[in-house]
């Protein structure tokens, strides 16, 4: 039997709150930019925007670093994520964030083996971490820095069934690529694809996914 694959989101998805939001309630340096109203009217891309907001942490590197398990990833990730591999389930992790802080969180949880797809980050006293796009990455994005759409699209091409679970905008496209039994959503994503009527199936914990998808949970959420 081929085995199966979800790919998934990280911020907000398997955490409950985003890196960014954490830089700047916390680190950010005064009068900054808004990046996000320049990204909202397209003068500048997605990836410009991140980049631009954690170029100014201002905080040292330990107290950056103490911010990351603030994010609160799921508590049952680890066990959850071993799972799903007995099932016959792969993990991928798509992120338009940064792997400089993913790769702590799942070193935490023992899933350092986990293929990650994310923008490369270095943290410079002074610069804030420094966003690097992922040019050597047959995914890479000029907008987003991963295209999660061309990662779902390659794993269709090598796995039985592919399953998606995000939670943003910019995981919306990839999202409506999957079938809607093994389409994950919460947050925006779940309220998005409520509002144009939609299926899906909802989760609040990012390890509620594995019952729904080894057959403990049966029938298909339309989030309502």
């Amino acid at each position: 039997m081929p085995r199966n694959a979800l790919i998934t989101d990280f911020d907000g998805t398997i955490t409950l709150r985003d890196f960014y939001e954490l830089a700047v309630a916390h680190c950010l340096g005064p009068d900054i930019p808004d990046y996000w109203s320049g990204y909202a009217t397209g003068a500048i891309s997605h990836f410009d925007a991140i980049a631009g907001i954690f170029s100014h942490i201002r905080c040292p590197e330990s107290a950056v670093r103490a911010l990351v398990p603030q994010m609160d990833a799921d508590p049952q990730l680890g066990t959850a994520v071993r799972q799903l591999e007995a099932a016959g389930w792969d993990v991928i992790i798509v992120s338009n964030g940064s792997s400089w802080y993913i790769e702590q969180i799942l070193a935490a949880a023992g899933l350092s083996h986990l293929a990650v797809h994310a923008n490369p980050g270095l943290f410079v006293e002074g610069g804030g971490l420094v966003l690097e796009r992922p040019l050597d990455s047959p995914f890479h994005s000029p907008t987003h820095g991963i295209d999660k759409c061309a990662v779902y699209r390659e794993a269709v091409a090598r796995y039985g069934r592919v399953a998606f679970a995000g939670n943003g905008s910019p995981d919306e496209a990839a999202a409506l690529l999957a079938p809607p039994e093994l389409r994950f959503a919460r947050g925006w994503l779940a309220r998005r694809l409520r509002s144009r009527g939609l299926p899906f199936r909802a989760f609040e914990r990012w390890s509620e996914i594995v019952p729904m998808l080894c057959g403990a949970t049966p029938g298909l959420s339309d989030g309502v």
